[in-house]
């Protein structure tokens, strides 16, 4: 016997093991058109069908600007834009001469 729960985990129903489940028979799951790397994701009481999102590169974050990729960048926080930028090292490296050493 395998213990299936459902809804929000405050029922359980023991079935076979060799038993179908068809997720489209669950009260709070909706999947539309599946598509290969889907995932089910909560959403307003309900599970559906999504894509993963997945991150292919930096710039697919939405709080992060990339232009111009170049050697030596960083990204360096921005906080007029709120976003990540791609930046020189050389141009956040202020030289500050103390002088004795």
């Amino acid at each position: 016997m395998s213990r299936i729960i459902l809804g929000q985990g405050n029922h359980i129903n023991t079935l076979p093991q060799s038993a179908d489940i068809d997720l489209d028979g669950l009260i709070d799951v909706i999947v539309t058109s599946p598509q290969q790397d889907q995932v089910l994701k909560y959403d307003a009481g309900q599970w559906r069908n999504t894509s993963t999102g997945a991150i292919t590169g930096l710039d697919s974050l939405s709080d992060v600007t990339v232009t111009n990729v170049q050697n030596g960048q960083v990204l360096q926080y921005n906080t007029t834009t709120s976003l990540w930028e791609n930046q020189f090292v050389d141009a956040l490296v202020t030289v500050v001469d103390g002088g004795t050493y």
